[in-house]
């Protein structure tokens, strides 16, 4: 009895170190699963209209095979909010144009704010956020 306590006890210590340093490792580590290369993305033009398309340019590096949140959001002091999406772009370099339609806003100087979260382990997420250039959003 006195030999089974043993071999038990080193078996829930053992696991309980393991538990932890797993834990530790997905709490730390210093993940890195987007570079986006720009410090802003830049839009196709400077003036748009309610309704038109508008594109913007992503020159990234993913390095991470997850799927991301993408949260997208017009900001002209006024925050407005367009509905996530989800994105599982292959791993690597790449640069893309992203297209969307201009929503009815009021006239103003806007910028996209776009982040991107990435949940990587069931206790970390990351999130990146980067902006477009500034544009005029004019009536129709």
């Amino acid at each position: 009895m006195n030999k089974f306590f043993k071999i038990y006890s080193c078996l829930v210590l053992l696991t309980a170190f393991v538990v932890m340093f797993v834990i530790g490792f997905w709490l730390m580590y210093p993940y890195n699963p987007l570079v986006i290369k720009s410090n802003y993305l830049p839009t196709d033009k400077v003036s748009y209209r309610a309704g038109e398309s508008l594109s913007y340019t992503l020159d990234y590096c993913k390095n991470v095979d997850k799927t991301v949140l993408v949260s997208r959001a017009f900001i002209d002091g006024v925050v407005y909010s367009l509905p996530d999406i989800t994105a599982n772009n292959t791993v690597g370099c790449n640069k893309v144009r992203i297209w969307m339609i201009v929503p009815n806003l009021p006239d103003g100087t806007y910028k996209i704010k776009i982040s991107y979260t990435y949940q990587l382990n069931p206790l970390r997420e990351i999130t990146i956020t980067t902006y477009t250039n500034e544009f005029q959003v004019i009536k129709k």
